[in-house]
């Protein structure tokens, strides 16, 4: 059996691990020049630092840990997450704690989102019709306002109610909001809600670098800054034909980690079967614009968050990542990543780097504990359609995109950019790339017990 897998990125990687373990041949294919896809590394002021900040449980699956080798090969340091939101000039933990909302809103104010909090429970809107809805539902107009609707905005670009209602139900600590789960959180014991989690001293790049060896020990492939230029359907058989070879590979079933949009434009166009004009039209699904700009800086008042999600509007940046929190150095120095989502025809992305990095150490200050922070150097990187809008045809696009994938037998689609959870992390993409695989051997599998 030999199996194809396009992206290298977490789910592709843990489907090539597990499938090659289990004496079957793969081959993978990945348009950058290294594996790990959103979450590779690579060096910056003497740190590693990834594409954005990525968690991994101190409490992985045992498939997971087996993935690994309960990770014998590399030092993995344990640490407590710490993540809060900066907004209003304060800052409030994230996940949410009732305590700490109502401490920093005030007595005046906390009447208010309590009065507005219970007047939704008993008097919910109906029917929910999108992500505004939802959420006012889930937490009073007041907190909804205060918190959800200009984050929401800032993130997407878009108003709240032009979002799915999906993309609400997807936050952490949001599904659960109930009156008994909110009564056991005001008198929890416990003082954090914070996880631990555990990070590779080499990288998140070590653990990718560990899987691809391991493949291509157990005789699997990788093909690197390829791009694929066709697919071909023979039967359950899928030829795969790529930029620098005359002849296709042909594969006994392939697995996609990449938007589907995209398989379904590289299949030959006489094998897709004729859709009315609504479904054609929902093929390509709108993205967001990823602009990660890198700063050097030291200062008097390090940071100890792991991530601050910027909630001000007058603040551009929506996340800022500290990488010396994952790795624990406290030398007065800092690594950060502050990320801007926009849209490609915003001016930012298309400023140079110099002015780019000039006006994130501008935007940094704005921030009072890190006002007086002197950038050593920066760096930035631009990342292309990385986030799927979650507007209210989201789930119809979904929906029909994988109904046409269905029509080809053998070709399994996994991955963030497939997923209906918005909070699809790294742990999540290494979970379905085993299932995929196990899937594809005809494994029973169980989240569940696993």
């Amino acid at each position: 059996m030999l199996v194809g897998i396009i992206g290298a990125g977490p789910a592709g990687l843990a489907a090539a691990s597990y499938l090659s373990k289990k004496g079957i041949r793969v081959c993978l294919f990945e348009v950058s020049p290294q594996v790990g896809g959103l979450t590779r590394s690579f060096s910056f002021g003497g740190d590693w630092v990834e594409l954005g900040p990525h968690f991994l449980s101190s409490s992985l699956s045992e498939p997971i840990k087996e993935l690994f080798d309960n990770f014998s090969f590399t030092e993995m340091r344990e640490y407590e997450r710490m993540s809060r939101i900066y907004h209003k000039e304060k800052y409030f933990y994230y996940p949410p704690r009732p305590f700490n909302i109502f401490r920093n809103i005030g007595l005046l104010s906390t009447v208010q989102a309590s009065f507005s909090f219970f007047w939704y429970k008993f008097f919910p809107l109906s029917p929910v019709l999108n992500a505004k809805s939802f959420m006012q539902n889930q937490l009073g107009d007041w907190l909804y306002r205060y918190f959800f609707a200009s984050y929401s905005e800032k993130l997407w670009g878009r108003k709240t109610h032009e979002l799915g209602e999906s993309y609400a139900k997807s936050l952490i600590g949001i599904q659960d909001i109930s009156f008994m789960n909110l009564f056991t959180k005001l008198v929890s014991a416990k003082k954090t809600t914070f996880d631990t989690c555990l990070y590779p001293m080499q990288g998140m790049n070590s653990l990718w670098e560990y899987l691809a060896q391991s493949i291509i020990r157990n005789g699997g492939e990788i093909y690197t800054s390829v791009s694929i230029t066709s697919l071909l359907t023979k039967g359950n058989k899928t030829e795969v034909k790529i930029n620098y070879a005359e002849k296709g590979m042909v594969f006994d079933a392939l697995i996609s980690t990449i938007p589907t949009h995209i398989v379904l434009s590289l299949l030959e166009k006489e094998q897709q079967t004729q859709h009315n004009s609504e479904a054609e039209r929902l093929v390509k699904p709108p993205f967001r614009q990823l602009l990660l700009v890198y700063l050097e800086v030291e200062t008097m008042h390090p940071i100890s968050d792991h991530c601050l999600y910027i909630y001000d509007k007058d603040i551009p940046f929506v996340r800022l990542t500290n990488f010396n929190a994952f790795n624990g150095k406290k030398d007065g120095r800092l690594s950060l990543l502050l990320e801007y989502w926009l849209d490609e025809n915003e001016p930012m992305w298309h400023m140079e780097e110099e002015d780019i990095i000039s006006q994130a150490g501008k935007d940094l200050c704005k921030i009072p504990d890190l006002k007086n922070a002197l950038v050593k150097k920066g760096e930035i990187k631009k990342i292309k359609n990385a986030y799927v809008l979650p507007d209210q045809k989201h789930m119809e696009r979904l929906q029909s995109l994988q109904k046409q994938l269905a029509q080809f037998p053998g070709i399994y689609s996994t991955g963030r950019s497939n997923a209906v959870n918005f909070n699809f992390s790294t742990e999540d993409a290494l979970t379905e790339g085993i299932r995929i695989a196990r899937t594809i051997l005809g494994e029973r599998y169980s989240e569940k017990n696993e």
